[in-house]
C-alpha cells in the first residue's frame, strides 16, 4: 500500500512552482536546466526546470530555485532549493523475465559557491535532502545528502558547452549530463545532449 507523499515535499514543489510563475528575464543556465531559464529581478534569484523522457518508459522532472546574495552573474555563495521526481522501469526477475515500475520524489536544500567569469561558470553545492521511493509493494522514506557540481561555458559568441555531476545518498543515485550547442538566436542553442543515470533500487 502506498503512503501519501510527505507534506514537506508537497510544500517544496508548490513553492518552486509559485516562484516560476513570478519570474522573468534571463541568465546563463546550468546544465541540468531548461535552455531558457528565468530569473527574478534584480538578478539574485534564478528558477530552472527540465523534463526528460525516453522510449523505455523512464521519465524525470526537475525544478530548482537558486539565491545568490551577490548576484547571479557574480562569484559568491549560492543557496538552492531543489525538487525532482522520476518514474522508471527495472528488471524484477530474470526467469521469467519480468519488468517492474517504480517512482521517487526528492527535495533538498543546498548551499555552495559559484565562480563566475565572463565566458565560464562553475558551481558546487551540497546539503541535506529527503526522498520517498516507491517500488512494487514497498515505500521507503529516507533522509540523506545531495551534492552537485555544474559548469557552463561560452567559448565563442555562437557556441556553448555545459556539464553537471550530481549524487544523492537517498537512493545512491549518480547522474552525469553534458550538452553542447550552436546559437540559433538570442539565448536559444541547438546541439547534442548526453545523460547517464544510475541508481540503486531500495530496499
Amino acid at each position: 500500500m502506498m503512503r501519501p507523499v510527505p507534506i514537506i515535499l508537497e510544500v517544496l514543489v508548490l513553492c518552486l512552482l509559485v516562484s516560476i510563475g513570478a519570474a522573468h528575464a534571463q541568465y546563463l543556465p546550468p546544465p541540468n536546466a531548461a535552455q531558457s531559464p528565468i530569473i527574478i529581478e534584480p538578478q539574485h534569484i534564478a528558477v530552472n526546470s527540465s523534463f526528460d523522457a525516453d522510449s523505455l518508459g523512464n521519465r524525470s522532472a526537475y525544478v530548482d530555485g537558486t539565491f545568490a546574495p551577490f548576484g547571479i552573474y557574480e562569484s559568491g555563495v549560492r543557496f538552492r532549493l531543489t525538487g525532482d521526481a522520476s518514474w522508471y522501469r527495472f528488471l524484477a526477475s530474470e526467469d521469467p523475465r519480468i519488468f517492474a515500475t517504480g517512482h521517487s520524489l526528492e527535495g533538498g536544500l543546498l548551499a555552495g559557491y559559484g565562480v563566475s567569469l565572463p565566458r565560464f561558470r562553475i558551481t558546487g553545492l551540497v546539503g541535506p535532502a529527503f526522498g520517498q521511493t516507491v517500488n512494487p509493494g514497498v515505500t521507503t522514506d529516507r533522509w540523506g545528502a545531495k551534492a552537485v557540481i555544474e559548469m557552463y561555458a561560452r567559448p565563442t559568441d555562437w557556441t556553448m558547452a555545459s556539464g553537471s555531476v550530481s549524487y544523492s545518498t537517498i537512493a545512491n543515485e549518480l547522474q552525469v549530463q553534458t550538452k553542447a550547442g550552436i546559437k540559433i538566436f538570442e539565448d536559444v542553442y541547438f546541439g547534442p545532449e548526453a545523460k547517464f543515470t544510475w541508481r540503486e533500487l531500495l530496499p
